[in-house]
């Protein structure tokens, strides 16, 4: 099993495996989501990933994190991620924007795209 196809099998989430309309299907098929606590355990050991943190509050950043906003995004990854398949995690406070973000590396040739369920806070809740 490839790097990158071990990336996606840690993290099949709930939501991926119940029923689903096609278009919330196909989303799913673009972009993962991961638990908070599937979060914390990749940011504590030694995956190499970009990681890029959308929110608006940049004074604390998560470690391995490269603050970023949205309108930046797309073009750290081009220039960060060395390939189409190369793992990519975005968080933001409610996740709305990294899926927004998600969407678009996805739609750009993506394949391992994931992002934080309800954003950061869903680590507020296992605090």
């Amino acid at each position: 099993m490839g790097f990158t196809n071990f990336f996606k099998f840690f993290f099949k989430t709930a939501s991926q495996k119940k029923k689903m309309s096609p278009s919330q299907s196909l989303k799913s098929q673009l972009v993962n989501e991961i638990s908070a606590y599937q979060f914390n355990n990749l940011i504590r050991n030694p995956v190499r990933f970009v990681f890029l943190d959308l929110r608006a509050d940049k004074s604390n950043p998560y470690p391995k994190s490269m603050p970023s906003d949205e309108s930046q995004a797309l073009s750290f990854v081009r220039a960060n991620a060395p390939s189409l398949e190369y793992p990519i995690l975005l968080i933001c406070e409610t996740g709305s924007i990294s899926k927004h973000v998600g969407l678009q590396l996805a739609i750009e040739g993506y394949t391992n795209v994931t992002l934080l369920a309800e954003g950061t806070s869903a680590l507020e809740k296992i605090i």
